[in-house]
């Protein structure tokens, strides 16, 4: 298996041995692969931070040709099947069904499947869902519908590390501030043409009731991946935002 360190060093698939594995079969033409990746990185970083997660992303290639893959790799943090190796690479396919990319399946330390669908149970709950296993993923699930039973403002707004949102002149307001009002969740992705044609619809309407005084306010729940868009659609809109770097945003979208 290469790492991508020093220009990919071989490294002994028995350094493998007491983790949990992911496969992830990938490819730098696949445009999904695009999005999903650095929430994978994310969701590595974070569990290798914590030193107790065994747990060791593997790639497995699709792409043309080496070149693409070499460029692609080095800006990745794990490991991966070589390129070269087309044996491995096409036999793995075979074995887990692979049918399209990026294809994400969590072994554990014995190599035993615990989920062939892994791309979903990191989407939806990114490191909190580790080890990725479909009873944990339940347990998640059961535990975000009881949360909505009990639902209240600074529970969907407030995290462990924020009670705050902010406006696009950096400013911060308190959610606490927001308690009487009627608030609308306003769920987009920047770069998407339908998002983009509907925030002017939603600023337009927004300044109405402003101006008529109405107890009212909008709240960017955004779902981009990059932080550059984030900032570009927040810079255009009149209301406040949860900031980029707090994960509730994801959470709150499922």
């Amino acid at each position: 298996i290469l790492t991508d360190e020093q220009r990919f060093v071989q490294v002994a698939i028995s350094s493998l041995d007491g983790k949990a594995v992911g496969l992830c079969f990938s490819a730098s033409w696949c445009r999904p692969r695009r999005r999903f990746t650095p929430l994978l990185i994310q969701v590595y970083d974070e569990l290798s931070s914590e030193g107790q997660c065994q747990f060791e992303i593997v790639i497995v290639p699709a792409d043309h040709d080496e070149d693409s893959f070499d460029r692609c790799f080095s800006k990745m943090p794990w490991l991966a099947i070589p390129f070269a190796d087309s044996n491995t690479r096409e036999k793995l396919d075979v074995l887990f069904r692979v049918g399209g990319r990026p294809h994400l399946v969590i072994l554990d330390a014995s190599g035993k499947v615990l989920d062939e669908q892994g791309i979903e149970a990191v989407r939806e709950y990114g490191a909190e869902g580790y080890p990725f296993i479909p009873e944990k993923i339940l347990r998640l699930r059961e535990e975000e519908e009881a949360a909505k039973k009990e639902q209240t403002l600074p529970r969907l707004l407030v995290s462990p590390a924020r009670d705050y949102l902010i406006s696009n002149d950096g400013s911060k307001v308190a959610v606490s501030d927001l308690e009487g009002k009627i608030v609308v969740m306003y769920f987009s992705i920047g770069t998407f043409t339908c998002c983009a044609e509907f925030a002017p619809v939603l600023a337009q309407i927004y300044r109405k009731l402003k101006e008529a005084g109405e107890s009212f306010e909008v709240v960017l729940v955004s779902l981009d991946d990059e932080e550059s868009s984030y900032e570009q659609e927040l810079a255009s809109m009149p209301w406040l935002a949860i900031p980029f770097e707090d994960k509730s945003r994801q959470k709150l979208g499922r």
